[in-house]
């Protein structure tokens, strides 16, 4: 089981670009993890625009196991934290998020298009339109 204090160590090990970044953002307060997403997500686009995408499938493969083997903080912090402030970060820059969607694995690619059909009114909460035994 993944919890909350193997979070950024997890995300970090697949992204040491970030490390100088989020050692600005004083980690360790539980309250910042969103916040630190958030830049996180800013920091993928940035990744992103200097064509340096082999990152993408280690942090892809991270989210995966964070949705899959979190404990419940983690998995939707996978989820809400980092999905979601990388799909609305992408779209707010007019980036095709499909170019961080084609990444992602099974589990995470179902929560990304259930966070997009959540904000499109499509269903009344995320992950509404997934049922996990579809995806195993």
């Amino acid at each position: 089981m993944i919890d909350k204090a193997d979070l950024w160590p997890r995300l970090l090990k697949a992204t040491p670009s970030f490390q100088s970044d989020f050692d600005q953002q004083a980690p360790g307060d539980a309250g910042l993890d969103y916040i630190i997403a958030a830049n996180y997500a800013r920091h993928l686009l940035t990744i992103y625009s200097s064509d340096e995408t082999k990152v993408f499938s280690a942090i892809s493969y991270v989210i995966e196991r964070m949705i899959s083997q979190g404990d419940t903080y983690v998995s939707e912090f996978a989820i809400i934290g980092l999905l979601e402030d990388i799909l609305f970060t992408w779209q707010s820059a007019d980036r095709d998020q499909e170019n961080f969607a084609q990444y992602l694995l099974p589990l995470s690619l179902a929560y990304w298009k259930s966070i997009a059909k959540f904000w499109s009114g499509e269903i009344a909460y995320i992950g509404a339109d997934i049922s996990r035994d579809d995806l195993t």
